[in-house]
């Protein structure tokens, strides 16, 4: 469920009926709190408009180098829990400030497996319909991503469409500027990385239905593996 918090008050946004007057009957937006609030707003875009009411700095998005602790924690409680709904994630007013700031970190994992001496796959959830790029922290777990190393994205016809770079302190990838991935929100890219040639084969699948067991027998039913 939405979370639309009142930009005036701690209390929430809902739909009302007008019942009186020369809008008898029409909807509106008023606050849950009313009538100790009285704000009411009758913009159609009401999530943008709570967006940038709510909001003083800039709104982090998942795929956006702002996706980090120290960040999202700065944000107000308010801000956190409109986000978190944002994302479908649900909380209860007994959720910590910390715990919330967690769950919407923990959003941007990624599932990483070795398949032979030279190749690895990395898996992210994409989680925006127009999809271009990721930014967030190395976590610093995996051997190889311990020293500075681009790879150069091809799609599975061979076309170059962008770079997958490691730092010490960040996993990136960023697709030029006339290639993205279009209404795939809730699939995954894969990128099937070759250490020695610095090449990443990318395609968008369903996570749910590949894992590091059948990797090989889909990849190669796929024609990615080469």
């Amino acid at each position: 469920m939405l979370y639309l918090p009142c930009p005036k008050c701690n209390g929430e946004i809902e739909t009302k009926v007008a019942k009186k007057g020369p809008r008898s009957g029409t909807e509106f937006y008023g606050c849950t709190n009313f009538p100790i609030c009285k704000f009411t707003s009758d913009k159609i875009d009401v999530i943008d408009f709570v967006k940038n009411e709510v909001f003083t700095n800039e709104i982090p998005t998942i795929d956006s180098e702002l996706w980090r602790d120290d960040y999202i924690s700065s944000l107000s409680r308010k801000e956190i829990k409109f986000l978190s709904s944002l994302y479908d994630l649900p909380f209860s007013v007994e959720d910590s400030k910390h715990d919330l700031v967690r769950n919407l970190l923990s959003l941007n994992s990624f599932e990483f497996f070795n398949v032979s001496n030279e190749k690895f796959c990395f898996i992210y959830k994409i989680h925006s319909e127009f999809f271009s790029k990721f930014s967030f922290q190395n976590p610093g777990n995996i051997e190889i991503f311990n020293k500075n190393i681009v790879f150069k994205v091809f799609d599975d016809n061979n076309i170059p469409g962008g770079l997958f770079k490691v730092t010490n302190k960040a996993i990136s990838l960023e697709f030029y500027d006339d290639y993205q991935i279009k209404y795939e929100q809730g699939n995954s890219l894969l990128l099937t990385l070759n250490l020695s040639s610095k090449a990443a084969k990318a395609m968008v699948i369903n996570s749910t239905v590949l894992n590091n067991s059948n990797y090989l027998e889909y990849t190669y039913s796929m024609t990615i593996t080469d």
